[in-house]
C-alpha cells in the first residue's frame, strides 16, 4: 500500500459521481496513490467519511460545498490568482481529474500560474465495433504510466482496491441492523429493486418473480434493500413483500453488506459494484446498458443480460483471465427468458 515510487510527488485526485462511478475508479486511485508520498481524493461531501474509511485522505472542502462554486467560475486580473484553500495543495505536482475543464478554469483557479501536471480521465468509449473495455480497467489504463492494464503494477493496484478493507466499526453497525431485522446474514440474500435510473430496472413484477424463484431455489430469506428512490417507485405490495433494510448511510450500508449475505441481487447499480468490491456473490441484471463496459468485474459475480440479442443456454465468462488482467464475471444471456428459467441458470453457477 505504501510502495511509493516518487517520494516528492503529491497528487490531487478529483472524482465524484454515483456510487458505481466511485467504485469503478478505485483501482485507478490506488494506482496513483501507490506512486505518491502525498495523495488526496477530492469529491462531494457524502463520500468524505466513506473514502477516509477506505484509507484515503480527503480535503476539508468538497466539490459540492459552498466555497467550491468559485472554483468553476472564470476569473480575471487580480482575481485570477490561485484560490486554493489555505495553501493546502502546495504539495500537489499532479492532478488526475474526471471533470472536463477544456478552458482550464478549474486549473487556473486552484493553482494560478504554478506548473502542475494535469491529466483528464475520459469515460469509457461506447464502441459498436471492437470489444469494449470494462470500465474499471479502462479508467485504470487512463492513469497507468505504462498505458494498457497488463503490468504487475496494474494488478497490485487492483489488489489494493478489491476486496474493500473497511473499519470494524462499520461492520459492527451493520450487524446491529441485521439483528434489528431479525435475520441472519448467512441465511439471507439481498434483493435491491433499483438503480440510478428507472430505465435500467426490470419492471416490478418481473423483479419479484425472479426474487421469489431464487427464494425457493436457494432456501434463503430475501431482504429488500431500499433507498428513497425505491420507496417511491415500489407498490405497497412490493415494499411489504419481505423484511426491509432502508435509511442506511453509505458507511452503514457498506458495513451491512460486509456482514456477508449469501447473495446480492440487483441491477446495473452502485450496490452491485459495492457488493462485488466487498467480495460478495452478486447477480447484476442489465436491462438497457452494456454489461461488457459497466458490469462489476469480479469472478464471483454474474451478469444477467436481459437486453441480449440472443438467449444462450450456456454459462460463460465475460472475460478470460490474462496476465495483468483480472478475471471477469459470469454471463447469462436472458433474452425472452422467464424469471423462473433465469433462476434455474443462476442455481447452476459454480460459485
Amino acid at each position: 500500500m505504501n510502495d511509493f515510487t516518487d517520494e516528492g510527488m503529491g497528487e490531487l485526485f478529483i472524482r465524484s459521481g454515483g456510487l458505481g462511478d466511485m467504485l469503478l475508479s478505485l483501482p485507478a486511485a490506488w494506482s496513483r496513490r501507490r506512486r505518491c508520498a502525498w495523495f488526496q481524493w477530492l469529491s462531494t461531501g457524502r463520500y468524505g467519511p466513506w473514502l477516509c474509511g477506505l484509507g484515503f485522505e480527503t480535503p476539508r472542502l468538497a466539490l459540492d460545498g459552498p466555497a467550491a462554486a468559485a472554483w468553476f467560475s472564470p476569473r480575471s486580473g487580480a482575481e485570477g490568482m490561485s484560490i486554493q484553500p489555505m495553501g493546502t495543495w502546495d504539495r500537489v505536482s499532479r492532478v488526475t481529474s474526471f471533470l472536463r475543464d477544456p478552458e482550464g478554469v478549474l486549473r487556473a483557479n486552484l493553482f494560478g500560474d504554478r506548473e502542475v501536471g494535469w491529466v483528464t480521465v475520459l469515460p469509457p468509449p461506447q464502441t459498436s465495433g471492437a470489444e469494449p473495455v470494462p470500465a474499471a480497467l479502462w479508467l485504470l489504463s487512463q492513469v497507468e504510466v505504462d498505458g494498457p492494464v497488463r503490468s504487475a503494477e496494474s494488478l497490485a493496484a487492483w489488489s489494493d482496491a478489491y476486496p474493500l478493507r473497511i473499519p470494524e466499526g462499520w461492520k459492527a453497525c451493520g450487524m446491529r441492523h441485521w439483528r434489528e431485522l431479525g435475520v441472519s446474514p448467512g441465511a439471507a440474500f439481498i434483493a435491491h429493486p433499483g438503480s440510478g435510473s428507472q430505465r435500467k430496472n426490470l419492471d416490478e413484477a418481473a423483479f419479484f418473480a425472479l426474487v421469489e424463484a431464487l427464494r425457493e431455489a436457494w432456501g434463503l430469506q430475501p431482504v429488500l434493500l431500499m433507498g428513497p428512490a425505491e420507496e417511491e417507485r415500489l407498490s405497497p405490495e412490493g415494499r411489504s413483500a419481505y423484511p426491509v433494510a432502508a435509511g442506511l448511510d453509505l458507511c452503514d450500508l457498506t458495513g451491512f453488506l460486509a456482514c456477508g449475505p449469501r447473495w446480492v441481487v440487483t441491477h446495473d447499480s452502485g450496490i452491485g459494484h459495492l457488493a462485488g468490491a466487498l467480495g460478495l456473490r452478486v447477480v447484476s441484471m442489465f436491462v438497457s446498458t452494456d454489461p461488457r463496459v459497466w458490469a462489476p468485474w469480479f469472478p464471483q459475480c454474474c451478469v444477467v443480460d436481459w437486453g441480449a440479442t440472443r438467449s444462450s443456454p450456456e454459462l460463460r465468462r465475460m472475460g478470460v483471465a490474462e496476465s495483468g488482467r483480472p478475471e471477469g464475471p459470469w454471463l447469462i444471456e436472458a433474452r425472452d427468458r422467464s424469471p423462473a428459467r433465469v433462476g434455474e441458470c443462476l442455481c447452476a453457477l459454480p460459485i
